[in-house]
């Protein structure tokens, strides 16, 4: 029974990834054609060693607005943290492009680029990606600094309520 519930939530997460990449417009409520807040376009990765390349994005294209939540799941090994990591401006993309509120990824300057990773689009990693030194407490202290975020908040409760 595991195994037919595993095989059917893969084939569900292949429809959703197939669907998510073969958008072609985002619409609000109303019928009308929202704003991208991201788009994809064409979207290349390959990667090279000794042995020879591995394509990683093979003409990745996609619109997603600049309201609500997008899950991006899919089989292990299919590039969802390659496509992830170019649209965070973490990496870079072999051929293609990739815009933020109509603007080209690419022409970014760097402050541009941090600002952008540091208050518009929010990352998740795997390994968490926190300072084995730090607390907890100040793991999260340390990126609030980084958004130059004065708020006084009651980290200790904060975590109570997580």
């Amino acid at each position: 029974k595991m195994f037919i519930i595993l095989v059917f939530f893969i084939k569900l997460i292949e429809i959703v990834w197939n669907a998510l990449i073969s958008m072609k417009l985002t619409y609000n409520r109303k019928g009308k054609r929202g704003i991208d807040m991201i788009e994809v376009k064409n979207l290349y990765k390959v990667y090279k060693d000794d042995v020879g390349k591995v394509i990683a994005l093979n003409g990745v294209s996609f619109k997603l607005p600049s309201k609500g939540m997008v899950f991006i799941v899919s089989k292990s090994g299919c590039g969802k943290t390659t496509l992830l990591n170019i649209i965070g401006g973490l990496d870079n993309l072999s051929y293609g492009d990739v815009y933020i509120n109509n603007r080209r990824l690419s022409e970014f300057r760097i402050n541009e680029l941090d600002n952008y990773r540091n208050t518009t689009i929010g990352f998740i990693f795997q390994d968490f990606c926190l300072i084995d030194k730090l607390s907890v407490i100040n793991n999260i202290k340390m990126s609030m600094e980084f958004q130059n975020n004065k708020t006084k908040i009651n980290y200790k409760q904060l975590l109570k309520d997580f």
